[in-house]
């Protein structure tokens, strides 16, 4: 009887030992799920919250450059004649005051003949670049072309943007394409806000899935980085 009350006596605490000790245990694990879950759900709203925030950068961003090409176009392609005097004091002034963000502007005729362009832009034809076809080909879209280097120096880029248009020739409406050269910084300051990683980053296409901005575009050229895209 007094082994049998020993008995009693050691195993009672330890069970309750290990029922306690069972019991923290499991309190331990099933907090550290939730913790691990809660974690995990505030960096997925935070990453989309992010994301949304940049989306809603960019189209702000995307709707500023649209409207400066159609209040261009607007008004004073369309208002005034090719021949005018104002025409021409017009849209240098326009380049001029708005210098911080627009590198050049120019007019063509539909066949790619320049009409109107800023004193360090080309005139040559341009029938055979991707701005004017497009613009010409989609009369109703305002074409953003691929990047291009304008002071290598500075490493300036700007965005070739294109929309058809129609200007007014001795009296006459005649059909032309509208070129815009937009320096990207303003872009790719919004782009680089974004926490790219190796796994996760931001990039930008034009409609031909050519990179506009890419945050391993070097790498991308030197073919030491390969952009793998599941549509």
């Amino acid at each position: 009887m007094k082994n049998k009350k020993m008995s009693i006596r050691i195993l009672f605490p330890l069970i309750m030992s290990v029922s306690i000790a069972f019991c923290i245990i499991s309190c331990m694990i099933l907090f550290s799920h939730y913790l691990s879950a809660y974690f995990i759900q505030k960096t997925v709203e935070d990453t989309n919250k992010q994301k949304n925030v940049l989306a809603q950068n960019i189209e702000n961003e995307i709707e500023s450059i649209n409207d400066t090409i159609n209040t261009i176009y607007y008004d004073t392609i369309k208002k005034y004649d090719l021949q005018d005097e104002a025409f021409s004091s017009i849209l240098s002034n326009i380049e001029n005051s708005s210098s911080e963000y627009i590198n050049g502007l120019a007019l063509y005729d539909i066949n790619g003949t320049s009409l109107w362009h800023s004193s360090h832009l080309s005139a040559t034809p341009a029938t055979q670049e991707s701005w004017f076809t497009q613009a010409k080909n989609n009369i109703e879209t305002i074409y953003y072309g691929p990047k291009k280097l304008v002071y290598p120096d500075k490493v300036k880029h700007v965005f070739q943007i294109s929309r058809y248009v129609e200007y007014i020739d001795h009296g006459k409406m005649k059909p032309g394409i509208l070129l815009m050269q937009y320096y990207t910084d303003s872009v790719d300051a919004i782009l680089q806000h974004y926490k790219n990683t190796q796994t996760s980053y931001c990039y930008l296409l034009d409609d031909n899935s050519t990179f506009l901005y890419h945050p391993f575009m070097q790498r991308i050229s030197s073919d030491l980085y390969k952009e793998r895209t599941i549509i």
